[in-house]
């Protein structure tokens, strides 16, 4: 998708509600840097049988009072697919909805927690 500033669909795009994150007590990822100062050192590694990169999301909610960071470990195994781990660092009780989008294509169902897809063969 294309970030254009008079898209109608730019509030969506940009928006958690956009991408694969997580909100806390109903509320959004607030905006951050657009560009990083530094390189990832030590925050991924790449092997011949992994890839993993970490990253940590601090404070930023939208409307969230106290403590909040969102760490995230995404690897991918290569021949089995992919693990998504989340952490919530909090000081008190909170709501926590990880949202996750397939292809419109995609049939999926849900089986008790989780949701899969039903074609086979097909993430």
């Amino acid at each position: 998708y294309v970030y254009v500033d008079d898209d109608p669909m730019r509030r969506y795009v940009v928006s958690s509600r956009g991408h694969n994150v997580i909100q806390i007590d109903g509320s959004e990822q607030g905006p951050q840097e657009l560009e990083s100062g530094a390189p990832l050192e030590g925050a991924c590694a790449i092997t011949d049988r992994f890839s993993v990169a970490f990253g940590a999301f601090a404070n930023g909610f939208e409307d969230v009072a106290g403590h909040v960071v969102h760490r995230r470990a995404v690897a991918h195994v290569h021949g089995l697919g992919w693990i998504v781990a989340d952490e919530i660092d909090t000081d008190r009780p909170r709501d926590i909805d990880a949202r996750w989008h397939f292809h419109p294509d995609v049939a999926a169902v849900a089986q008790g927690l989780d949701v899969v897809s039903a074609d086979k063969g097909v993430a």
